[in-house]
């Protein structure tokens, strides 16, 4: 394997790996949570395609019927099982972390919160160190 961080000026090698008795490897390197990382493979003197592992990401939608608030979010390149915490602000003051819940396995979660009638609530997630835009509803 060679890979290429953001900031380098040129690949750097791996530590080799052995391919399994079906031809194929597994390789892993851990990289900052906020770093996007380029990887190729060479075999034989042949070079992969170069494959680029994006920087992990939560990405929320909410919507709000009455008082009933429900939120829902992808992530990309965040392990399922993943706790996530969520951040709830009422009507700006300070804020309390709330209910933890987990990324299932499709990478996705969903959050739901009953407010009082005429209340403000902003939410952001924290999932592993990531952490959503906020959202208010």
């Amino acid at each position: 394997p060679w890979y290429r961080l953001p900031g380098d000026t040129g690949y750097t090698a791996g530590v080799p790996v052995t391919l399994n008795a079906n031809g194929g490897f597994t390789w892993t390197r851990k990289v900052n949570r906020s770093k996007t990382a380029r990887v190729y493979f060479t075999v034989s003197g042949v070079q992969s395609t170069t494959l680029v592992g994006q920087a992990p990401k939560v990405e929320v939608t909410g919507s709000r019927t009455g008082t009933s608030l429900l939120v829902t979010a992808t992530t990309v390149n965040i392990a399922p099982g993943s706790t996530v915490k969520p951040y709830i602000k009422i009507d700006g003051g300070k804020a309390i972390r709330g209910t933890q819940l987990q990324v299932a396995a499709d990478g996705t979660f969903a959050w739901t919160y009953i407010a009082q009638k005429g209340q403000q609530i902003r939410v952001k997630f924290n999932v592993r160190g990531v952490k959503s835009d906020p959202i208010v509803l």
